[in-house]
Order: C-alpha cells, then sequence, then structure tokens
C-alpha cells in the first residue's frame, strides 16, 4: 500500500507507528476439469426450449402456408 510521507508521519505521531512491509503467499485455486450438475442441468433446459420453440415455429409456418 502506498502512502504519503505526511500520511506515514501522522500514523507514526498518533502511536501506530511505521507501517511494515511483509510478503504474502497466496495459494492458488486449481481449477476443476469436471462441470458441475448446475451447469449440466442449465445446458439441458436450454437446449429442450430451444427445441420446443422451434418446434412451436414450425408448426405455426406449417399452419400459414400450407393449409390455407
Amino acid at each position: 500500500m502506498r502512502t504519503l510521507k505526511s500520511d506515514l508521519a501522522s500514523i507514526a505521531a498518533t502511536g501506530g507507528g511505521l507501517p511494515r512491509y511483509t510478503n504474502m503467499n497466496i495459494v492458488r485455486a486449481e481449477a476443476g476439469t469436471s462441470k458441475s450438475k448446475t451447469g449440466i442441468v442449465t445446458t439441458v433446459i436450454i437446449i429442450v426450449l430451444f427445441a420446443v420453440i422451434v418446434a412451436i415455429v414450425v408448426y405455426f409456418v406449417y399452419q400459414l402456408v400450407l393449409k390455407k
């Protein structure tokens, strides 16, 4: 964290002391290789809804074009 010199002096004057810099070790999260069940269910629902919408559109186009 960067601060102005006056900020550092103010912190030291109020008893806070000067900041000490330390290195931190950050543990990396491992990427999962398998899909979650929620993602698979969502994909299946989207595909089913798309198929239903296409079927409805095809039905109405058939009704308009071929059955006059």
